[in-house]
């Protein structure tokens, strides 16, 4: 018997000792104990019954002569033991089963209401990343959007909705909708944001959620970002220096009352640079253990260069080798053709 069981049996034996002298119901809560502890610990049925018959021959060692009160009690003790062992069996075969069905629907629910391909972009490489959470995680409310909003410009948006499961990936369809439909109305990002919050407060479901929604005009190298609550992109310039583009961060979506005013900021990208988008899934465990999990991903970024696709398995490989305990997203997006240059408006000669 290994160390773990044996601290087990010794509260086993003792509890069967005091209700084998006092008689008392009562006593039979060290049995239940013991069961549930025993199943925590992952033993099996046969180590239940092996604890009770050694903390009986132990205790009829001590008796004088054959007590049949301790085989009596004896038989109570086990069947109480056996039958909270199996009652808590049942109970986590039950849960695990409902867990594993609503994180499947999560799952389903998701997959057919996220982008089914991710659209051409003329002078830009994007590559996609979503690592769904191990079962019993918070799957269902990281969400990701790539649109064209005319042949300049396109719309990259990632955000995530509290809670988990099916509820949280129905809230994050409708919160893709919504975005959607606003920037293809011809709204900018900070109005996009502003638009979204009034629709959460309006549905008045209690979720709360993050986005950040950026324009790209490839063509211009400019990106437009509005922020909610959400972590920062991260730009990395051609060279590999690698920085937040936080100007425009401002609160969570769903926070009464809602903002009458959102932020946009303005960002240049220069042919060769990368922006990176994610959800809070990917630096959520270094964050747990004391680390800024925004400056590990800056690091892990600094002097990269490769392709958009190349940016997402090194960012993967970096901060989750061992896969996902939460959901993970990430959008990645390469400037590829060299920027248009401004033209300079002529003033009018004076004669």
């Amino acid at each position: 018997m290994d160390d773990e069981l044996g601290t087990l049996a010794a509260g086993y034996q003792a509890g069967l000792q005091r209700f084998v002298d006092v008689g008392d119901e009562a006593e039979l809560e060290a049995a239940h104990a013991f069961s549930q502890a025993a199943f925590r610990a992952e033993r099996t049925v046969l180590d239940v019954v092996d604890v009770h018959s050694r903390a009986v021959q132990e205790l009829s060692g001590r008796a004088a002569s054959s007590d049949p009160t301790l085989t009596a009690a004896g038989f109570t003790y086990l069947a109480e033991a056996l039958s909270t062992f199996e009652m808590t069996q049942r109970s986590y075969w039950e849960a695990k089963h409902h867990a594993d069905s609503e994180h499947a629907i999560a799952l389903a629910l998701q997959h057919d209401l996220l982008p089914r391909v991710v659209p051409e972009v003329t002078g830009l490489d994007i590559s996609v990343r979503y690592l769904p959470g191990e079962i019993g995680s918070h799957a269902g409310g990281d969400w990701y959007d790539i649109f064209e909003l005319d042949p300049q410009r396109v719309g990259l948006v990632v955000g995530d909705v509290t809670g988990h499961g099916v509820r949280a990936a129905a809230a994050m369809g409708r919160l893709r909708v919504a975005v959607l439909a606003h920037a293809l109305d011809g709204l900018g990002p900070s109005e996009v944001i502003k638009r979204v919050d009034a629709l959460l407060d309006q549905l008045d479901t209690g979720e709360l959620a993050s986005m950040v929604y950026v324009v790209a005009d490839p063509g211009r190298g400019k990106l437009v970002v509005a922020n909610a609550g959400h972590p920062p992109p991260i730009l990395i310039e051609p060279d590999g220096a690698a920085r937040r583009v936080d100007r425009a961060h401002g609160r969570l979506l769903g926070v009464r009352p809602p903002m009458t005013r959102r932020r946009q900021d303005v960002t240049n990208i220069s042919s060769g640079g990368h922006l990176l988008l994610y959800t809070d899934g990917l630096i959520e465990p270094f964050e747990r253990i004391g680390h800024d999990g925004i400056e590990q991903l800056c690091h892990v970024v600094e002097g990269f260069t490769g392709t958009a696709q190349q940016l997402c398995e090194h960012v993967l490989n970096e901060l989750a080798p061992q896969g996902a305990k939460d959901d993970i997203c990430i959008v990645a997006a390469t400037l590829t053709a060299p920027t248009r240059p401004r033209r300079l408006r002529r003033r009018p000669h004076r004669h």
